[in-house]
């Protein structure tokens, strides 16, 4: 149970990374938007604003970089070095050749 517990963790974190990324992206490019519509007329807050919405687009892209680095690089490398170790324990004493 432990280690289904491990795994729905990891996918809770990657999902998280994802929801997480997207969230701050589209939120960022909204703020600008209101920044630029609604606070023009007060220069300190709107450059404050703009400020604050660039740096959660950001935030945004890297939580999608650091998502799409797990999916396209880490992933595979793990998944392959289960499937290796499976395929140690599951045919060890087995040399090649050898059917049985």
């Amino acid at each position: 149970m432990g280690a289904l517990g491990l795994l729905i963790g990891i996918v809770g974190g990657i999902l998280g990374l994802l929801a997480g990324g997207i969230g701050l992206t589209v939120g960022g490019v909204m703020f600008l938007i209101h920044t630029l519509v609604f606070q023009l007329p007060s220069p300190p807050t709107a450059v404050a604003c703009v400020g604050a919405s660039l740096m959660m687009t950001a935030v945004g892209i890297l939580l999608l970089l650091a998502f799409i680095w797990l999916v396209f690089r880490a992933f595979p490398a793990v998944f392959r070095w289960a499937v290796d170790l499976i395929q140690r324990v599951l045919h060890r004493g087995i040399r090649g050749g050898e059917n049985s």
